[in-house]
């Protein structure tokens, strides 16, 4: 019986947020390291051991890098148990061992969660874990164990689990953390492996607090409208990714090395920042944060589709675009400018997106073309700055009203999901494939052509971000009665 260590029933709890995964699907460059350096320890313990440990804060089963604990069912753990009572072999566990002799789950935290639930006393399962204790259900072979917890175990069957021994590996703590963050990576091959940024958790935990700390940040959920809670790291990789540009500007970044390696470097930097060099970047953070929202509003670090800001945020663009606004907060008043010209900037900005290059230097396949998005952004900055100011042109999206009767003209459509609108000269709305008719279709062709003019209800509007939602459905409603 195998026990995948993500269990079968729950994955709401992660990658469920919008994200780009600007992520290169490439290799890492070849790490340069003396493979005879591995540490990794080999032993056999009890189980009793490991709750031991549990209890005694010799074993954190919920490190930064770690997803949620308790993410099988009941049932699923239930199982679990039952296979050390029936002798039933179970797979190997991972630890990364810290200098003060800490254990951090690296494979198996779902496992000794089950246990620790069943195990341990309902009163230290809160204090320690916040966790309710575990009942056995849903058994396959032992049915008359249904409903017990350990305690109303025979004491025979309560040895047998507490003498179990399991097999387990210890990354020691004196391994280069160049080898640790590849057997991180070897180990979680299966299941839902960790994310290069939990692994750069997991090997950084004193880096980790500051970039937790400014991933949570007011400034920075405001900017981002909250897009990332929960993620898998890509938070924390954000403001990693501010850090490193801070630290250690473009023009330096060396792309043999890798980009990912880059920011293994910047953790192990902050590890060694004092803390008032710690303060300087979190001000620097936060105003950037601040800035970039007075700019671009909800509309920031993302992408413009069909001319209409929207979709996930990219990292690659929250780098370039955060590094940029900081350099330029440093004692001037461009900042100020920016702002005034924010009208004007979103508006060019949509240009230098649909650019190929530019395009192609913030996608997934070349995370490395650093020079490139940042050497195209400052040159972007300088031409808003030195433009003249124009007089101030009225705002046509500013005639639409959500509930109001418009025309528009089908210029495009996307299958199964919607078609886009031209209600006069740069608006753009869209009508989502379910307020296309009073009843459902997949097929947006069945109901509109390009070319088409229709009468369509405005349902809802984003005048900042320029924004329009239509219904045709509404109006053939209206008809009809």
């Amino acid at each position: 019986m195998e026990y995948p260590e993500n269990g079968p029933q729950n994955y709401d709890y992660v990658d469920s947020i919008n994200i780009a995964h600007e992520e290169d699907s490439s290799s890492d460059k070849q790490l340069s390291f003396d493979p005879t350096k591995t540490r990794v320890a080999r032993d056999s313990v009890s189980l009793d051991l490991l709750i031991s440990r549990i209890r005694y804060d010799g074993l954190n089963l919920s490190p930064n890098f770690q997803r949620k604990t308790n993410l099988w069912s009941d049932p699923y753990q239930s199982r679990l148990i039952e296979s050390l009572l029936i002798r039933i072999p179970i797979p190997a566990f991972y630890f990364a061992e810290t200098e003060e002799d800490e254990w951090l789950v690296v494979d198996g935290v779902q496992r000794l969660t089950a246990f620790a639930r069943f195990i341990m006393g309902e009163e230290e399962l809160r204090k320690k874990l916040d966790l309710p204790k575990l009942k056995l259900r849903d058994l396959e072979f032992l049915k008359s164990l249904e409903g017990k917890t350990f305690n109303d175990l025979d004491p025979v069957y309560q040895r047998r689990i507490l003498e179990t021994q399991v097999t387990l590996f210890k990354i020691e703590p004196n391994t280069h953390q160049d080898v640790q963050y590849n057997i991180f990576k070897r180990i979680n091959t299966g299941g839902l492996p960790l994310s290069r940024q939990e692994i750069r958790n997991a090997l950084n935990a004193g880096a980790t607090d500051l970039l937790n700390e400014l991933a949570d940040s007011d400034e920075f959920l405001k900017v981002t409208n909250h897009s990332y809670l929960g993620a898998r790291g890509q938070d924390q990789e954000c403001v990693l990714r501010f850090i490193a540009f801070t630290l250690s500007s473009y023009k330096e970044y060396n792309q043999n090395r890798g980009f990912h390696q880059f920011l293994n470097d910047t953790m192990d930097c902050i590890n060694k920042m004092s803390e008032e060099d710690r303060e300087k970047i979190k001000t620097k953070f936060k105003k950037a944060m601040l800035d970039a929202y007075e700019i671009f509003g909800g509309a920031a670090f993302r992408r413009a589709d069909q001319g209409t800001y929207g979709g996930p945020i990219y990292r690659t663009l929250f780098e370039v675009w955060s590094v940029s606004l900081a350099q330029l907060s440093d004692g001037s008043d461009k900042i100020s400018k920016l702002i005034e010209k924010k009208e004007d900037l979103t508006n060019e900005f949509r240009g230098l997106l649909m650019n190929r290059e530019f395009s192609t230097a913030i996608s997934a396949k070349n995370v490395n073309d650093v020079k490139i998005r940042f050497e195209k952004v400052e040159e972007f900055i300088r031409k808003i700055l030195l433009a003249p100011n124009l007089p101030t042109q009225p705002n046509p999206w500013k005639n639409y009203t959500v509930g109001s009767v418009v025309t528009g003209k089908i210029i495009n459509i996307a299958e199964y999901y919607g078609a886009y609108v031209e209600l006069e000269k740069d608006i753009t709305g869209f009508i989502h494939i379910s307020h296309l008719e009073p009843k459902w279709t997949e097929r947006v062709e069945d109901v509109v052509s390009v070319g088409d003019v229709h009468k369509l209800e405005v349902i809802d509007l984003d005048v900042n971000n320029r924004r329009i939602e239509l219904s045709l459905k509404n109006v053939r409603e209206e008809l009809l009665h």
